[in-house]
């Protein structure tokens, strides 16, 4: 069985890489990360740094892609609107 993902970028400038239907951050531009979206059913923000969380990636993720499901610890979640909270600080 081949694993599906793609590495979209990762480093200090900006994290996005895809897993199956799982998105790991979105901390680059929104349409870098845009054909991968459409398989994605789940998004996990590790946290809230600049290069792990893009704010208008985020947006755009928010109101294209309404299914998408995000997960966050407490920290990303008090700056942005995620469905669910998860781990502990």
């Amino acid at each position: 069985m081949k694993l599906d993902y793609n590495v979209i970028a990762t480093g200090s400038t900006g994290n996005a890489v895809r897993i199956e239907n799982i998105m790991f951050d979105c901390g680059v531009p929104f349409n870098h990360m845009r054909d991968d979206l459409y398989k994605v059913d789940t998004l996990l923000i590790t946290h809230s740094h600049s290069d792990h969380v893009k704010p208008s990636a985020f947006d755009r993720i928010r109101s294209e892609f309404p299914m998408i499901k995000i997960y966050a610890n407490a920290d990303v979640a008090y700056q942005y609107d995620v469905d669910k909270v998860v781990g502990t600080l």
